[in-house]
């Protein structure tokens, strides 16, 4: 992967750091800050990168979809929350039909390969 590619991956890290955090979260501010906090990087990374990793915008999305449920109608420029998670989920959908069609569920082997050489854990010593 290139400088950009590696940048997605720590973005995609820290996404899913500050979504862990707002899960292990019992204050709902608190909650609430870590998830914008995650949907500001997912938005930044969407937003300004030509090419986006499959599985880093599945996180980025899965961010910004939680961060509809904390939005008011005023801060998403007047879009109803609900409208806005639908057509999130849809992306979502969208990008995995088409990790789905990129490798076969069949091939167990060439899936893990794929998915492993994404996240940079790969080395020719698993064949």
């Amino acid at each position: 992967l290139d400088p950009s590619g590696q940048m997605q991956r720590l973005d995609s890290a820290l996404i899913d750091f500050h979504l862990f955090r707002a899960e292990q979260s019992k204050d709902e501010s608190d909650r609430g800050s870590y998830i914008e906090v995650a949907a500001t990087i997912g938005i930044r990374m969407m937003a300004e990168d030509e090419y986006l990793i499959a599985e880093a915008a599945l996180i980025a999305l899965k961010a910004l979809i939680s961060s509809t449920t904390f939005s008011s109608k005023e801060e998403l420029d007047g879009e109803d929350p609900s409208d806005v998670r639908s057509k999130l989920f849809q992306y979502r959908q969208k990008i995995k039909e088409i990790l789905a069609l990129s490798c076969p569920s069949t091939d167990v082997m060439a899936r893990e390969s794929f998915l492993a050489s994404n996240l940079g854990d790969f080395s020719m010593e698993a064949f």
